[in-house]
C-alpha cells in the first residue's frame, strides 16, 4: 500500500531497536517464535534486501546464542548465524524452519564488509520485551544489581575450593549502596542461578537482571565457601554511565622476585607517589605489579603492570614479601589473587 504512513513511536539506541506505527489495513503478520528455545545447529532463514536486492532469502544455522561484548550495540544478547547477512539485511527477519519470527537481523562481523558467515540477530523475545516497554512508557528502564562479574573457569573454580565442573560466574566486586550490597553479596561468591535459571556466563546474569523492571525482586543461588545460599535482591534502575578508569605505570622501588605462582613478577609497595600515579584512595592496601615476564604463569592468567594485588589466596597483603609468601603457601591448587585494575576489582587464578 503506497499510501501507508509510518511514524516512530519510540527508540532504544542501546539495543538498536525502535517501535514504529504503520497506518494501514489488512496487513499480514508473521507468526512469532520463541528465541529462548533456539539451539546451536537449528535451521534458520534470513530475509532482507542485501545490496538493494529486495525480497532475498538466505539459509543457515544458529551458530551460537547469547553473544555479547562485540561492541555493536550498548546492550547485546545476539543470535549468531551463518545465514548470509549483508548490508541491506539489517532490520530483516530471521525465521525458523516453521516460518516463525525468532530474530531481527542487525549486523555482521567482517573485515571486507561482505558476508563471511558470521552474522548477528536480536532475539525476538528481547525485541518484544523492549517494544512493550517503549509502547507503555516511551523508554526503557533496565534492572541493575551492582556487581562486577567474571567467567568461572576451571582454574578459578579450583582456587575458590569448588568442584572444577561447577557452572556459574564469580563476583569480583560488590558496589557499595547497591541492591547487591543490601542483599549480602560478597566478593568471591559464585552465582549459579537466577530465579531458577542456570547461569553459565556473565551475559546470562546481565540479561536476566536488565530485562526486569526496577523494583523487581530476584532470587540468586550462590555458592560461597562450599556452602549453598539463596540471596534475594530487589534490583534498582541501571545508571546511565558506568565507566572504569585504567591503570598507569608505576616507578616504585621493586622487590626481588620469588618463586611460586608469582615467579617472574616484580612487585612494589604502595608508597605515596605510587598512590598518586594510580589515583588510589588512602584506604587501599596491597602491592603494585611493576613488571612481569610475558611468559610467566601470572602473565598468562591476565596479570599486568599497574595492577594492584590486594589479596593472595583470600588473605590481605600489604608488602611484596607477604604476597610472595602467600603465593607459595598453597601449591596443591591454583593461587587466587584479588586485583585492582583501575577502578575495577576482580579475581585471577594462577595455576
Amino acid at each position: 500500500d503506497k499510501e501507508m504512513d509510518a511514524t516512530v513511536v519510540a527508540t532504544d539506541p542501546p539495543s538498536d531497536l525502535a517501535v514504529i506505527k504503520v497506518d494501514g489495513k489488512k496487513l499480514p503478520a508473521a507468526p512469532v517464535g520463541d528465541s529462548e528455545k533456539l539451539k546451536q545447529g537449528d535451521f534458520v532463514l534470513a530475509i532482507g534486501s542485501p545490496f538493494g536486492l529486495s525480497h532475498t532469502v538466505t539459509s543457515g544455522i544458529v551458530s551460537a546464542t547469547g553473544r555479547d561484548n562485540l561492541n555493536i550495540t550498548g546492550y547485546e544478547n545476539f543470535i549468531q548465524t551463518d545465514a548470509s547477512i549483508n548490508p541491506g539485511n539489517s532490520g530483516g527477519a530471521l525465521i525458523d524452519n516453521k516460518g516463525r519470527l525468532v530474530g531481527i537481523n542487525t549486523a555482521i562481523l567482517s573485515r571486507s564488509g561482505g558476508n563471511v558467515g558470521i552474522g548477528f540477530a536480536i532475539p525476538i523475545n528481547m525485541a518484544i520485551n523492549i517494544a512493550e516497554q517503549l509502547i507503555d512508557n516511551g523508554e526503557i528502564k533496565r534492572g541493575y544489581l551492582g556487581v562486577s562479574l567474571a567467567p568461572l573457569d576451571r582454574a578459578l573454580a579450583e582456587a575458590l575450593g569448588l568442584d572444577t565442573e561447577t557452572s556459574g560466574v564469580v563476583v569480583n566486586e560488590v558496589v557499595a549502596d547497591t541492591p547487591a550490597a543490601e542483599a549480602g553479596f560478597e566478593a568471591g561468591d559464585v552465582i549459579t542461578a537466577v530465579n531458577g535459571q542456570a547461569i553459565t556466563d556473565t551475559a546470562d546474569v546481565r540479561r536476566l537482571v536488565s530485562r526486569e523492571a526496577p523494583g523487581t525482586t530476584l532470587e540468586f543461588a550462590v555458592r560461597r565457601d562450599s556452602k549453598d545460599l539463596t540471596l534475594s535482591a530487589t534490583i534498582a534502575e541501571l545508571p546511565g554511565d558506568l565507566l572504569a578508569g585504567g591503570p598507569s605505570r608505576s616507578s616504585a622501588t621493586p622487590s626481588t622476585p620469588d618463586s611460586g605462582a608469582l615467579a617472574g613478577v616484580r612487585l612494589g609497595r604502595l608508597d605515596e607517589q605510587t598512590r598518586q600515579r594510580l589515583s588510589l584512595d588512602k584506604e587501599v592496601e596491597g602491592v603494585v605489579v611493576l613488571e612481569l615476564d610475558p611468559n610467566s604463569k601470572a602473565a598468562s592468567a591476565g596479570l599486568k603492570p599497574g595492577h594492584v594485588i590486594t589479596e593472595v589466596n583470600r588473605e590481605p597483603v600489604s608488602t611484596p614479601r607477604e604476597a610472595y609468601a602467600q603465593a607459595k603457601d598453597r601449591q596443591e591448587r591454583a593461587t587466587l589473587l584479588r586485583v585492582l585494575d583501575g577502578e575495577t576489582k576482580r579475581f585471577l587464578a594462577i595455576s
